[in-house]
């Protein structure tokens, strides 16, 4: 089977102490009609501060189908596992009772080095290694050999009253939960987040608005004091004309035009005096 190989299970001789945290830690759940395939994930985290090399081996490769099947483990690390169950054309409830399966680790330097040469140059008391039992919850053999629904209480515990809860299923459970606290805190951290930006960012709007405000107000009090002092600086005009000239038409234009005026008579008047005194003067001397 693809994934497998001649990684089976066989009799080894005592290990160190396990280092990979696995999940499940003692059995596998294959939900689901024994006689269609099924699917269960294992997930190896490497708490250690040092690379591991992993293995996981199975009593019945025909059956199984794992990937990966090996690989390294880089410190604080974890990797899933998925194993994917085939049944056979006999469906034997007895036989699919000894399936197991077995993980394997030793440390390495680093994810560089050979993996086949390292496992087999490795000490076999170097080995860590963890057994996992394959449980499938609709059916065993009854009596007479047939395929018969298990009752509640035999087998794999239920959850309902009276009922024992399984150790490895409550764990996965707690896992379960727990990954789903995280992941609503992390969502609500997020939206309080998010939340407190959209606030300031109101204030800010808030604060630009009055802004604009007092500017406008600012721009309308500039207006109606420049109104004033041009008002006020007409009214001067009219004022001095017609103070000086005895005529106006209220405006700088008109009083320009009757400046120029009673500068062309006072120049004709004073042309006329220099006129009759230059004729004066001839007579005389005649």
């Amino acid at each position: 089977m693809d994934g497998v190989g001649s990684d089976s299970v066989k009799p080894s001789p005592p290990s160190q102490p396990q280092v990979l945290v696995i999940n499940p830690k003692n059995a596998l759940l294959f939900k689901g009609p024994s006689s269609q395939p099924a699917t269960v994930n294992i997930n190896l985290t490497n708490p250690a501060t040092k690379w591991v090399a992993f293995k996981v081996k199975t009593t019945a490769p025909k059956r199984y189908c794992v990937r990966p099947n090996g690989g390294f483990i880089k410190a604080g690390d974890n990797v899933n596992v998925s194993i994917v169950y085939q049944p056979g054309e006999v469906n034997d409830a007895q036989e699919r009772a000894r399936h197991k399966f077995l993980v394997q680790a030793i440390f390495v330097d680093n994810d560089a080095v050979q993996l086949e040469q390292a496992w087999k140059e490795v000490p076999k008391d170097r080995v860590m290694e963890s057994k996992i039992r394959c449980v499938f919850e609709d059916s065993e053999l009854g009596d007479g050999g047939g395929l018969v629904e298990k009752p509640h209480g035999q087998g794999l515990p239920h959850t309902s009253a009276g009922a024992g809860n399984s150790p490895d299923l409550d764990q996965s459970m707690q896992h379960i939960v727990q990954a789903a606290t995280e992941k609503t805190s992390s969502v609500s951290g997020q939206l309080d987040l998010e939340l407190r930006r959209m606030a300031e960012d109101y204030r800010r709007a808030q604060d630009e608005i009055a802004n604009l405000r007092d500017e406008n107000r600012r721009l309308r009090e500039d207006s109606i004091r420049m109104k004033k002092t041009i008002s006020s600086i007409g009214s001067g005009g009219k004022a001095a004309v017609s103070t000086g000239f005895g005529a106006s038409s209220g405006s700088p234009q008109d009083f320009v035009a009757a400046l120029k005026t009673d500068l062309t008579k006072v120049t004709t008047i004073v042309a006329l005096v220099l006129a009759v005194l230059v004729g004066m003067i001839f007579s005389k001397l005649l």
